[in-house]
């Protein structure tokens, strides 16, 4: 799977979901599909309320994989409402480098044509420290 189709995979999700402004909620603000080592796609939605309560669609989307026991992601792209591509953040990407090593090699789309490798965006893994 290319880059491309990846992103146009989550333009999917985000054309196929129904979002309702909710006080104090935000459900969807961003999409996230990975691609395993085995070929597997896996998606997730975030979920912001009140409080710091929620969590991250890159979450959500690691924690489907792992349900169906894999841990090796090929490739991953995060996606805004508006279409936008975003980088996970630093937490996410301690996760996805914590759920094995070997995710340091992770293609990680960034931008439109823009990728890098989890390694690049974990200068010193916080655990690799001890």
């Amino acid at each position: 799977m290319t880059p491309q189709e990846l992103f146009q995979e989550a333009i999917k999700m985000i054309e196929n979901r129904s979002y309702q402004d909710r006080k104090k909620v935000n459900i969807g603000k961003t999409v996230c599909v990975l691609l395993t080592k085995e070929g597997h796609l896996y998606t997730g939605v975030s979920l912001e309320l009140s409080g710091s309560v929620g969590f991250y669609a890159e979450t959500a989307a690691l924690a489907e994989m792992i349900k169906h026991d894999e841990v090796h992601v090929n490739m991953i792209v995060t996606v805004q409402r508006d279409g936008k591509i975003v980088p996970p953040c630093k937490r996410c990407c301690e996760l996805l480098y914590r759920l094995d090593r070997s995710n340091r090699e992770t293609q990680v789309i960034v931008g439109q044509g823009q990728i890098r490798l989890l390694s690049d965006l974990i200068s010193v893994p916080w655990i690799a420290q001890f």
